[in-house]
């Protein structure tokens, strides 16, 4: 799997970079989320998260972390925060100094996984392999103690996937996408969306919300349908089809994209004016899964592919102006390439 983060280069260095961070790491196993914030772009990576500039030369490196997995910035890019599977809580960084303004435990919901941010309102979806606990519980950010409220679900099995935007909450595990009410900052459960329902056998994949929060953008399970769910009305509004056979990609929404990017693995990140920066991964190579598909009474059987090397790099290059707003993936296609 290989990670890029594209952003526009200034006209001195217009020149496309390409930065590989296996120099700046030495090994690691597995390359892990992008966040840009500060005019900064953050990668975890396994115990850190390294730090380089909109243009993709290193600055730095926050290290003595355990796990990192998800990142998310706050609008205004002066706060990271980090999602610590190994230690089991959420790091407040300062994206200015990058010091770690604090750590906030989540005991005993334990191995953080997914981050989404709404005003103060941090989510946080949890759940350790193979020990079926899993869940989602918000941290109230404005308090200088939080105490994490558990998001009412049954206990699932993995760490669900977990989108926010406008009042809206989406909590989704292989089976089931859960769309909560969040307008006082306590979730209310307005409805679930069935992956069987609507013949989804892989179940949920990727997920992420219209800027508004009334539509989600998901890509099913191993299948590559890019469709779209009114969360008003619970029902699908739209059906992008299908895309060749490369595994599921994320779908991304920005207040400049309404529609799901349709390529390996693409998510859109504010970054300087003018610039856009993108996070792609893409297999390789291919994933073999290694048993069958799970049955509806089986949920915990799911496959999983084999392990994979990975590369991660940085890349910079120049980038024209934010486009009008997308009305179909085929007009982000040809924008992005």
């Amino acid at each position: 799997m290989a990670g890029l983060a594209v952003s526009q280069a200034t006209t001195a260095t217009a020149a496309d970079s390409l930065t590989p961070l296996d120099n700046a790491t030495g090994s690691f196993d597995i390359a892990g989320d992008i966040a840009v914030g500060g005019g900064k772009v953050f990668t975890s990576m396994d115990d850190r998260i390294i730090v380089a500039d909109t243009e993709g030369r290193l600055t730095g490196a926050i290290t003595g972390l355990s796990d990192v997995r998800d990142l998310v910035t706050t609008p205004d890019g002066t706060r990271l925060y980090a999602a610590l599977g190994g230690s089991h809580e959420v790091a407040e960084i300062n994206t200015a100094d990058l010091g770690i303004i604090r750590r906030i435990p989540l005991a005993p919901y334990q191995c953080p996984s997914r981050l989404a941010l709404a005003e103060h309102q941090l989510w946080v979806s949890y759940g350790c392999p193979a020990d079926s606990s899993g869940g989602a519980v918000g941290v109230d950010l404005s308090a200088s103690i939080p105490d994490p409220v558990p998001v009412p679900t049954n206990p699932l099995v993995d760490a669900p996937k977990i989108a926010s935007a406008g009042d809206t909450l989406v909590v989704a595990d292989f089976w089931d996408l859960r769309v909560y009410d969040i307008q006082n900052g306590t979730p209310t459960l307005r409805g679930t969306i069935n992956s069987y329902d609507h013949q989804l056998w892989n179940g949920w994949g990727q997920v992420t919300l219209a800027p508004d929060g009334l539509t989600a953008y998901t890509t099913p399970g191993s299948a590559n349908d890019f469709d779209a769910w009114d969360l008003t009305t619970l029902t699908k509004a739209r059906s992008y089809g299908k895309r060749g056979s490369s595994p599921p990609p994320s779908p991304a929404s920005s207040p400049g994209l309404t529609a799901p990017l349709p390529a390996c693995r693409r998510s859109r990140f504010p970054a300087a004016p003018g610039a856009k920066t993108i996070s792609r991964r893409c297999p390789t190579p291919p994933r073999t899964p290694t048993a069958p598909s799970p049955s509806p009474t089986s949920p915990g059987s799911r496959p999983r592919g084999p392990t994979r090397s990975t590369t991660t790099t940085l890349q910079t290059v120049e980038a024209a102006a934010p486009p009008k707003r997308w009305k179909s993936p085929g007009d982000a296609r040809r924008h992005l390439g």
